[in-house]
């Protein structure tokens, strides 16, 4: 099973930390330079993926990360996650097969640098920082220079990744273990609490509202001979108590809480059977209707 970065960060709606920023940086440029190996043409270009939150996958098995092509129809989305050297009015956008873009190294160092920007702010508003350090940022913002001949290249972008993970590890660490594997542990982490947190989710039930419960309708309330306090039962009281609390009184409840007041019973008793009379449907008309009849 695997999610993918995107989808993680929209299960959490938070940022990673920047544990998990070192863990995927350093796991996600290993993944890259292997692609490269293996598809390099002469010219130096990778005719791959575009490396981005959506593209990004993380396996919930092993936390090894993978990259998949997009849809060409969708391939608009990840544009802004491209370097400023590459022409994106180039890009095949017509069909409906997966679009593979040629891209060089450089351009994949740009590319995990935007995604690795991306979770570290995500969710948070727009007056509060992403609360990274200070390599943490240096390695990102020379990632993602404009200028390619600045720009960090891609096997360092790994060495600087894993050095960085090793100083958020716990100190209880083996020194012995591979950087990568403790990397790929601590994905393999998010991934899974991600997927506990979309399961907890599908199985709760939705939220209720006060408009959503059996609420009595206070012109129309069906009453019995075994009611008693104006007519209502105590859960029908306790419901009123609450809506009433959540919205204004409407002009409905008034004329109750008035026909109460005057002592006007809601409930017709039949003289013929005075034992236990049938439940009446009587509305608040009625009740008002009978007062002005007594009166007079």
């Amino acid at each position: 099973m695997m999610l993918s970065l995107q989808d993680i960060l929209q299960i959490r709606a938070a940022p990673l930390t920047e544990k998990e920023l070192w863990a995927l940086c350093c796991v996600a440029a290993d993944s890259v330079a292997l692609q490269l190996e293996d598809s390099v043409d002469s010219q130096g270009y990778c005719t791959a993926f575009i490396v981005s939150p959506a593209t990004m996958n993380i396996s919930a098995q092993d936390g090894n990360v993978t990259f998949v092509t997009f849809p060409s129809q969708k391939i608009a989305d990840l544009w802004s996650y491209l370097p400023p050297e590459v022409d994106v009015t180039t890009i095949p956008i017509q069909t409906s097969e997966s679009t593979c873009v040629p891209l060089r190294a450089s351009a994949m160092v740009f590319s995990l640098a935007a995604s690795l920007f991306m979770a570290a702010d995500y969710g948070l508003p727009d007056d509060r920082e992403a609360e990274t350090s200070e390599e943490m940022e240096y390695l990102l913002s020379n990632m993602s220079d404009d200028d390619v001949s600045d720009r960090i290249e891609l096997d360092l972008v790994a060495d600087l990744a894993a050095d960085g993970l090793i100083l958020q590890c716990d100190d209880d660490t083996e020194e012995s273990e591979d950087t990568l594997e403790i990397a790929r542990k601590i994905l393999k982490a998010v991934v899974s609490t991600a997927m506990s947190i979309r399961a907890l989710a599908a199985a709760s039930p939705e939220p209720r509202h006060v408009s959503d419960r059996s609420i009595p309708d206070s012109t129309k309330v069906q009453h019995s001979s075994g009611m008693s306090n104006g007519g209502y039962t105590q859960m029908e009281k306790e419901l009123l108590s609450e809506a009433q609390m959540d919205c204004s009184v409407s002009s409905h409840q008034e004329i109750l809480r008035e026909i109460q007041k005057g002592g006007v019973s809601l409930r017709v008793v039949s003289d013929a059977d005075k034992r236990r009379p049938a439940a009446v449907t009587f509305t608040a008309r009625d009740a008002l209707l009978a007062e002005v009849t007594s009166k007079e």
